[in-house]
């Protein structure tokens, strides 16, 4: 991952550019082995720890264990692709962008479950009016 973020800001000259990841889940909190190995390699590439200094402020990886639901309340249990659960690409997808806006600085409240369609509306207006583009 740290080497696709170096090429992809090296061939659109943005070296700055803002990427958000998130982690495997398979098997939510009880991930271990080899799958735990790649989570915190995954985990490893964000901005705050350290380890990349030029990804400070601009990288964010999401660890998405929290949000694996189990095979009972899925349409789907092969343990992999996230048993099919739409909560979890819902889940996964929603704190990929609320760590991007926090990346680029756009200042929204987190909205209840009620109103989230409005508030995606108006994140989306605000997202593209951040002046944020590629060169």
């Amino acid at each position: 991952m740290v080497n696709l973020i170096k090429h992809l800001r090296k061939e659109f000259e943005a070296p700055k550019a803002p990427f958000v990841l998130s982690t495997i889940a398979f098997g939510g909190r009880d991930l271990k082995g080899h799958g735990m190995t790649v989570a915190n390699a995954q985990l490893s590439v964000r901005g705050d720890q350290g380890k990349y200094p030029e990804f400070v402020g601009n990288v964010k990886t999401v660890d998405a264990r929290d949000f694996w639901r189990d095979k009972s309340v899925s349409p789907n249990g092969q343990g992999y692709h996230y048993n099919h659960n739409a909560e979890t690409y819902m889940e996964v997808g929603n704190a990929l962008g609320w760590a991007m806006a926090d990346l680029l600085n756009i200042q929204l409240d987190r909205p209840s479950r009620s109103s989230a369609g409005d508030h995606l509306f108006e994140f989306g207006q605000r997202f593209c009016n951040a002046g944020f583009s590629w060169p």
